[in-house]
């Protein structure tokens, strides 16, 4: 394959897009056109980045989640207290609505959110491989929340054609932006304040896998922070998070935000709750406008689909397992009250859901090698269960792109932390005798700014950075 590369510098298309200084991306299942030889779709890749009225949310108002077992075997309290304070970041958001901007940048109870929240890298830390676990918890839980990598889809591939004229082979790309500033809604090529331009490269390798891509690079000089969402999954060993960023917070606030209505269904096994005589009943004091909405699969007086707001806040409640084993769910019911939208006026109908298994379930498992050598460090659900509402928003199909969304985030929704670490790679022919054996070990590890003895996981090995050392030796 003829390799191509082709430099496109933006600057000059972004001079009346100067206030545009952030961007969020949201995501959902993969479109008909998101291909692997076009950038997408990797063995890594749970979904695929979708148009700013497409995203994917979860419509009910707690979502419950667990650890099992193995995870508790692994990390034990501290490792379980490393993803609570994960969660607990995203419930310490309040209320999405109430987040105010400035026509440029967003504020949480009056103080600008920052557009930096990686902490100092701490070297002996990068050096043994630590990853922190609440860290990496805050990367998948957002990923499942509905947002995709905001980076790597400022510029992405829309469409590749090959032609050969007169004996030349020309290959020609179209580029579209899947990034969107959270203020203004508009497509964006900043992420967290910092700009990027792209080249187009081919032929790239993954996994053995050829492709084309749009490959984001900071427009110099770069900004300390490139690559700094946390939706980004850029993190290093020995980096940690001390909070969400800009433009993660944004995308949150647009996906959940109670003035963002679309048309979706209740999740199956909701019923209408006892607690109320009637099913439904007038939300009083809001005013809509809203016509010709469309409500169909109604079961009595339920309203299952209909046009509903966002939640509005990020709630997550700790369930457990029963007996030693961990392995017995305890059910669980939960009450809440419903808002949707029919004849053109908001009702409110007071449901009730009974869970026999949590939201989102935290495991400690192999988890596969990468080509058959290195070992994946997380596995999470991927967006292929998700509830699609593509059709019944108004968008039929008839173009063949009957994928994309919106739509709504369904559970059992499963994160798996690798229980193979450590590990060692040797590369040389004498391995049997040590050679150059080195360590390239991801270790998993709790710490920040604070720690000098970090926590180092499983529990049970009692490890210590020096035993990394000299375990790899």
């Amino acid at each position: 394959m003829m390799r191509l590369t082709q430099k496109f510098l933006v600057l000059v298309l972004l001079a009346g897009m100067a206030r545009s200084a952030h961007g969020f991306t949201p995501l959902g299942q993969f479109k008909n056109w998101q291909i692997t030889p076009l950038g997408y779709n990797f063995p890594s890749d749970i979904g695929g980045p979708q148009l700013g009225n497409e995203g994917y949310r979860w419509n009910v108002p707690t979502i419950h989640y667990a650890f099992d077992q193995s995870f508790i075997s692994y990390f034990g309290k501290p490792g379980m207290a490393a993803v609570d304070a994960a969660l607990k970041l995203f419930t310490d958001l309040g209320s999405l609505s109430s987040i105010t901007n400035d026509g440029f940048s967003l504020f949480l109870r009056g103080e600008p959110i920052p557009t930096d929240v990686k902490g100092p890298q701490n070297f002996s830390f990068a050096e043994a491989g630590l990853l922190d676990v609440k860290s990496y918890a805050m990367q998948l839980i957002i990923e499942e929340l509905g947002l995709a990598q905001p980076t790597r889809y400022v510029w992405t591939l829309r469409g590749r054609l090959v032609e050969t004229i007169g004996g030349v082979t020309i290959t020609n790309y179209s580029v579209v932006k899947l990034n969107y500033d959270p203020v203004t809604l508009q497509p964006s090529s900043y992420v967290n304040s910092q700009l990027y331009d792209y080249e187009v490269v081919e032929p790239l390798r993954v996994r053995g896998i050829d492709y084309a891509d749009a490959i984001e690079a900071p427009v110099n000089p770069p900004f300390p922070y490139a690559f700094s969402a946390v939706a980004d999954y850029a993190l290093g060993p020995g980096e940690y998070f001390f909070g969400l960023s800009q433009d993660d917070v944004g995308g949150l606030r647009f996906l959940y935000n109670k003035n963002n209505f679309t048309t979706e269904s209740l999740l199956p096994g909701i019923t209408g709750s006892a607690i109320s005589s009637s099913p439904w009943a007038p939300f009083i004091g809001t005013n809509f406008t809203t016509t010709n909405v469309v409500i169909t699969n109604a079961v009595g007086n339920l309203i299952v689909t209909g046009l509903r707001p966002g939640v509005n806040k990020l709630a997550f409640k700790k369930v457990k397992y029963d007996s030693l084993l961990s392995q017995l769910f305890v059910p669980v019911t939960n009450r809440y009250t419903d808002t949707v939208i029919t004849n053109s006026r908001a009702v409110r109908q007071s449901l009730q859901r009974g869970l026999t298994q949590p939201d989102l379930l935290f495991v400690a498992e192999d988890c596969g090698l990468i080509l058959n050598l290195v070992p994946n460090t997380a596995l999470r659900t991927f967006t292929s269960a998700w509830q699609n509402n593509d059709a019944i928003n108004g968008n039929d199909g008839s173009t063949g792109d009957t994928f994309g969304g919106p739509g709504v985030i369904t559970p059992q929704i499963r994160i798996s932390f690798s229980d193979q670490f450590p590990y060692w790679l040797n590369n040389s022919p004498d391995f049997l005798t040590g050679g150059d054996d080195f360590s390239a070990s991801a270790v998993w590890g709790s710490f920040d700014e604070n720690t000098e003895v970090p926590v180092i996981y499983p529990l049970w090995l009692n490890l210590t950075l020096q035993d990394l050392q000299r375990l790899g030796q």
